[in-house]
């Protein structure tokens, strides 16, 4: 559950980076935090 509001904050960041070009920074933080959380728990997966 926890989980999901960090996801659901990344998004919201997203959006706002996407509209606003100006948190561009914002944005490509975030994507390369979700890139890492899905990295990460695909290892996960595959290592059980």
């Amino acid at each position: 559950m926890e989980e999901l509001k960090f996801y659901f904050l990344i998004v919201v960041c997203l959006f706002v980076g996407y509209t606003q070009s100006v948190y561009w920074i914002l944005w490509s933080f975030s994507l390369m935090v979700l890139a890492g959380f899905l990295v990460r728990n695909y290892f996960i997966i595959m290592n059980k």
